[in-house]
């Protein structure tokens, strides 16, 4: 049986996303920013299966949810596994 894991963004995370598309409607045009966030938030879901996949961040090895990271094109995309609650926190 394969766990599958929800997928939740931080405050944080979506303040970021945010001001991502925001630069890049601003400095691209409205179509870059929605592609680049959906790219994002897609790359994100796909964490829904086999998270435990992707690579320990340097210096978080020994924390009780270490955190892991997958990448989006220049964009690194920093999560944790709480394995107690299958969700992903970004």
């Amino acid at each position: 049986m394969v766990t599958i894991f929800k997928v939740i963004f931080g405050k944080k995370a979506r303040r970021d996303l945010k001001d991502i598309s925001d630069y890049y409607q601003k400095t691209a045009s409205p179509k870059v920013a929605k592609k680049v966030r959906k790219g994002i938030v897609d790359s994100a879901q796909k964490l829904q299966n086999f998270p435990h996949r992707k690579p320990i961040l340097s210096g978080t090895e020994g924390e009780d949810s270490p955190v892991r990271y997958t990448k989006k094109w220049s964009f690194k995309i920093l999560f944790s596994i709480f394995m107690d609650k299958t969700k992903l926190k970004y």
